[in-house]
């Protein structure tokens, strides 16, 4: 069974959110306002701004051409995507770019954000790591057997570029660019699934490029070590 045959109800609930069907969206509601008030309960500072961020949040989701629920693609549970989501809207919002809340302040948590306290992947990586590991497995599967090797020996092994070179019995310089060119493809094809599976934009996808990149060594590490891919 495939990742969007596992998720097809979820699916073709976001699908008839998009459409504007009402019956889907009151389902919508009834099934993952809990998630909504869970993540808003993180930065309201009042009853009345919980309100208002939950309504911010359906807007964004539920209208538009086309409404942002529509980029959910059946990869990756629903209630992960939609947490994602909600949470993302609401980090706008605190940072001051929530048109519905023009007088609200921007300090506390939008000013840690902008000092350069990365408020924002603390959040997200409890959030996003079970999207990344599963992008991250998919990403190896997609690499060819060569691939794999020198990762495993640069990665897991640690071997230096010189004990590459003699291990896979070629140049140094031809071992480093190997290594080079096999991470950089991983890490595009982990990116892409994970901009598939959160439905994330390129800007979003921007302000995870650290993380990502200071994650898949280590996660890459354990996932050869545990599978031997």
């Amino acid at each position: 069974m495939g990742a969007v045959d596992e998720h097809a109800e979820d699916l073709a609930l976001a699908t008839a959110c998009a459409a504007g069907d009402a019956r889907a969206i009151a389902v919508f509601e009834a099934k993952f306002g809990p998630v909504l008030r869970t993540v808003t309960a993180r930065f309201a500072t009042d009853p009345q701004h919980a309100d208002e961020l939950r309504q911010r949040i359906r807007e964004r989701l539920l209208t538009g051409a086309p409404p942002r629920i529509a980029q959910y693609t059946g990869r990756g549970h629903f209630e992960n995507w939609l947490r994602i989501a909600a949470l993302r809207i609401c980090l706008n919002a605190q940072r001051g770019h929530d048109p519905a809340r023009p007088g609200a302040s921007t300090g506390g948590l939008a000013e840690l954000v902008d000092g350069g306290d990365d408020i924002e992947l603390r959040f997200l990586k409890a959030e996003y790591r079970e999207a990344f590991r599963a992008a991250l497995t998919a990403a190896v599967g997609a690499l060819d057997r060569s691939e794999r090797a020198v990762l495993r020996l640069g990665v897991v092994h640690r071997l230096t570029i010189d004990q590459l070179g003699v291990a896979l019995g070629i140049h140094r310089a031809t071992a480093a660019r190997r290594l080079a060119k096999a991470r950089e493809r991983l890490v595009e094809r982990t990116i892409a699934g994970l901009k598939s599976s959160l439905a994330l934009d390129d800007a979003e996808l921007a302000s995870l490029q650290r993380e990502i990149d200071g994650q898949v060594e280590v996660t890459l590490s354990r996932l050869l070590a545990e599978t031997g891919a």
